[in-house]
């Protein structure tokens, strides 16, 4: 992350205490969704799908900082 003034520092490093909204779980019982690498491939996806989420989110703030507030970018 780039400089960012202290309250738009806040937000952004707030976002990487987000979770994930919990989803039901709905399982087709493949079999492979039942395996130790259909396991790891959900929970790897749901990591993918944070850190995008994550980023997404503080580049807004900083883009916004560095507009509105003169952050450095």
């Amino acid at each position: 992350m780039s400089r960012l003034c202290p309250d738009c520092r806040e937000k952004a490093d707030a976002w990487l205490d987000y979770r994930l909204p919990t989803r039901p779980q709905f399982t087709n019982h493949a079999a492979y969704d039942d395996t130790g690498r259909g396991v790891r491939d959900r929970h790897n996806g749901r990591f993918q799908e944070w850190k995008r989420t994550v980023r997404h989110a503080r580049r807004v703030i900083a883009d916004a900082c560095a507009k509105n507030h003169g952050g450095d970018e």
